[in-house]
């Protein structure tokens, strides 16, 4: 799982971040009358931890606390699997994102065969905003961890 990439801390934050964020997005950007479930918060949690997964495939440190320069990156066997499955699990959340942003648009809530297998209306709007929600989380860890790096006393990396 992600665990090893991200750690705990970083999913239990982005599963708050998911929780606070979703209930903003149905409150004021795509309002919803009802929403219930988890299912923004899951989909900002695993936004973030692709972010994070997809940094740390691309980012190996040099014995000298540098980053290597993307062609000269290790190309062993477990690191093409990892980017890979990352590929993978990516482009499934954007194609899942975007059937669910069309069929959103084509039928009315209810109506659609997921509705009516889950017996309840699936709030489409509540997916986007959860994994709108966990990129802008992961890319802001991202920016925050670069910007550690440079901040951290000592000699600084070169590029």
């Amino acid at each position: 799982g992600f665990l090893p990439t991200c750690g705990a801390k970083v999913l239990a934050m982005a599963l708050a971040w998911g929780l606070a964020w979703v209930a903003a997005w149905v409150l004021w950007v795509e309002p919803l009358a009802w929403y219930m479930g988890l299912s923004g918060a899951l989909h900002a949690m695993l936004a973030t931890a692709l972010v994070l997964g997809v940094r740390n495939c691309l980012k190996q440190p040099h014995p000298e606390g540098q980053t290597l320069p993307l062609p000269t990156l290790p190309n062993t066997r477990p690191m093409q699997m990892a980017r890979l499955a990352l590929g993978l699990i990516a482009l499934g959340l954007l194609i899942k994102l975007g059937l669910e942003w069309h069929t959103s648009w084509q039928t009315p809530a209810g109506s659609r065969a997921v509705d009516a297998w889950l017996g309840a209306p699936v709030a489409y709007e509540a997916h986007r905003g959860g994994a709108l929600g966990g990129l802008v989380l992961g890319l802001g860890l991202v920016g925050l961890a670069g910007l550690g790096r440079l901040m951290a006393p000592g000699p600084r990396p070169t590029a």
